[in-house]
């Protein structure tokens, strides 16, 4: 999966793979300096990576919103929501309104009693919060960042469900060592 996922940013940018591996190694130093989880700084760091600007600049907007969603008690702690957390902030929407359109939309999904039947827990419902709104507030910024958060957002999300897959398999795998033991 992280290959596949290496590959498809290299391709959305001019930059050769030693530029990719140099600009996402300096993103994640930066990054680790606030953001205390290493694969969450080294996952929104190589997302960072296809984005315009300063790595100075782009790791300084993730803090913000990172913090920005810490102070309004948003529950960012799984590492399985944090590379989201990079999308909006490297596509310049991470505003108030944006941490306010996630809490709404949490709480709906929270109150749905249609999803509860999946079985979403708190992460996944601001992982799909975060995808609702961002989707919403991308019709509003310039194509060429719409596409890239696109196909960021769907790259993020295959390693999201290839994460939740082997998890699931893990804890099968040991409910039926469990039941085998017993």
């Amino acid at each position: 999966g992280k290959d596949i996922s290496e590959c498809i940013l290299q391709a959305m940018t001019s930059m050769s793979a030693e530029e990719l591996v140099n600009n996402s190694e300096e993103c994640f130093k930066l990054l680790k300096k606030n953001i205390r989880k290493a694969d969450s700084a080294q996952s929104m760091a190589f997302i960072s990576t296809v984005f315009n600007g300063t790595n100075e600049d782009k790791c300084d907007d993730i803090i913000k919103f990172y913090r920005k969603l810490k102070d309004e008690k948003v529950k960012i702690s799984s590492p399985l929501i944090q590379p989201f957390i990079a999308l909006p902030a490297l596509c310049g929407v991470a505003d108030d309104n944006f941490v306010d359109g996630i809490k709404e939309v949490e709480q709906y999904f929270k109150r749905h009693k249609n999803l509860k039947m999946f079985g979403l827990n708190m992460q996944q419902r601001y992982m799909l919060a975060i995808s609702v709104v961002m989707t919403s507030r991308l019709s509003k910024i310039e194509r060429d960042v719409e596409i890239k958060a696109s196909i960021l957002q769907e790259t993020v999300t295959n390693m999201l469900v290839e994460q939740v897959i082997a998890a699931e398999t893990e804890y099968t795998v040991t409910a039926i060592a469990a039941v085998a033991n017993s």
